[in-house]
């Protein structure tokens, strides 16, 4: 069942699709991206489908979790989208 998430970027929208439920995020609300803990504080939305995975901060105090495929080229669209994102260390953005 993991292997059917989706994530598309349109119109600033993240969308993650699975199977269950959608969630949609407005990219300009992100504030920060950081590698996933492997099981410490895991009560946000787990979108994931593998370990690593990033945890994706967003409006006041959200956050889900989720691993895309392509992982870098994933955070550099949402970094070209909102460049105000802080990113954690571990991920080496440039």
């Amino acid at each position: 069942m993991y292997r059917n998430i989706e994530y598309t970027i349109e119109n600033n929208i993240l969308t993650i699709s699975h199977p269950m439920r959608t969630l949609t995020i407005d990219i300009r609300s992100i504030k920060k991206i950081r590698r996933g803990d492997l099981l410490i504080d895991r009560r946000g939305c787990d979108f994931t489908a593998s370990y690593p995975n990033i945890r994706i901060l967003y409006n006041k105090n959200q956050y889900v979790y989720i691993s895309p495929d392509d992982e870098h080229g994933f955070l550099r669209t949402l970094q070209k989208i909102n460049p105000n994102i802080a990113f954690g260390k571990e991920l080496h953005i440039t």
